[in-house]
């Protein structure tokens, strides 16, 4: 068992000798490059620069514009798709903002509508009766209709109130923004831009 153990270790593997070699040269060349540089300077020497400066670097303004040159370019490449950026989604927002209450307005009236169709001619259209049951105007008591009840008829005044309250509530603070804005002591209209 010693025997193979043994042979283990003294088989050659020029590999990790190779790796230990190219070692010790990278330690030889950093300690000989450290002791001839100066302190605080590099490894490769700076090249000198032009003797006299361009007409521009000599005045107080061209200088911190020579430094800066290259802050100054990104800074106005990154403001400018900034801009492009913002302009398109305020287009988007007020294209929204115009489009939304006309669609909505849009809906309303197109729900109003087949409401009323559904229920006034819904027995006319041969609909079937759950259809046509399920419309405010159904609900409501008819005379001579022996299904009538009072609830659905109260749950739908008590719903029509709630949404008056909120649209009067909705109209009356939709344009006006605070008087602090502004510097007047009252509301007053903010204006309009659709």
């Amino acid at each position: 068992m010693l025997g193979i153990a043994a042979r283990v270790v003294l088989r050659r593997n020029w590999l990790r000798m190779a790796i230990w070699v190219v070692a010790l040269a990278v330690l030889i060349v950093a300690v000989v490059l450290e002791t001839n540089r100066d302190l605080g300077a590099g490894i490769i020497a700076l090249r000198p620069g032009p003797v006299s400066a361009s007409a521009l670097t000599r005045t107080v303004v061209g200088l911190p514009l020579r430094l800066q040159r290259t802050s100054l370019i990104s800074w106005t490449i990154g403001c400018a798709f900034a801009g492009i950026f913002f302009v398109g989604i305020a287009t988007v927002v007020a294209f929204l903002a115009a489009f939304l209450p006309r669609a909505a307005t849009a809906i309303a009236w197109s729900l109003y509508g087949v409401i009323v169709l559904l229920a006034g001619l819904g027995d006319v259209l041969g609909l079937p009766y759950n259809v046509v049951a399920v419309t405010p105007f159904w609900v409501v008591p008819q005379p001579g209709r022996a299904d009538s009840s009072w609830p659905p008829v109260w749950l739908m005044g008590a719903t029509a109130v709630v949404v008056i309250a909120a649209a009067v509530w909705r109209y009356r603070t939709r344009d006006e923004v605070p008087a602090q804005k502004w510097g007047y002591g009252t509301m007053v209209p903010y204006p309009h831009f659709c």
